[in-house]
């Protein structure tokens, strides 16, 4: 078993929304990965008897070109700047792991700042919480589906 280097459990812990930099493994390996990347917070969770912490993250990446379902891209200036981030980036939602809050996993940039880096404003977080509806009720994805091809169509004539 691998010993992790865990932060404190105080009252800097990350919270859900925070964006933090990972070194988010290549699932379904553990170890951390190859590439420091922003990863937003899905939920915080701790061992009552260790009083370690555990992150729920889904990680991003700055390769936006590709459109992919069940992907939220953080795009404009505005929102950027709120959650740290320096350029555009897209988190896979469905691409999450269970990490340890620990060194090993969670550093600061090369500028010093983070591991939390800032948060997913408000506006952005009701559309993560439709893609999320979307997932878990794919027959609401194809319903909307449907209805766009039907408005499609219907311009075309």
């Amino acid at each position: 078993m691998t010993a992790y280097t865990f932060y404190p459990f105080n009252e800097n812990l990350p919270v859900p929304w925070d964006v933090l930099w990972c070194w988010f493994p290549y699932l379904p390996d553990t170890v951390p990965g190859p590439k420091n990347r922003p990863c937003i917070v899905r939920d915080v969770l701790r061992d009552p008897e260790t009083d370690e912490v555990y992150v729920e993250v889904c990680y991003g990446t700055s390769r936006t070109e590709k459109n992919r379902p069940y992907c939220f891209y953080v795009c404009n200036s505005s929102d950027m700047d709120d959650a740290g981030l320096p350029q555009q980036t897209m988190f896979h939602l469905y691409e999450t792991a269970i990490l340890p809050w620990c060194h090993e996993y969670f550093t600061p940039q090369e500028d010093g700042f983070g591991p939390i880096v800032g948060k997913i404003p408000k506006r952005c977080r009701d559309q993560v919480a439709f893609l999320e509806e979307m997932i878990e009720n794919p027959e609401i994805l194809q319903k909307m589906i449907e209805l766009w091809k039907s408005i499609e169509s219907s311009k075309r004539k």
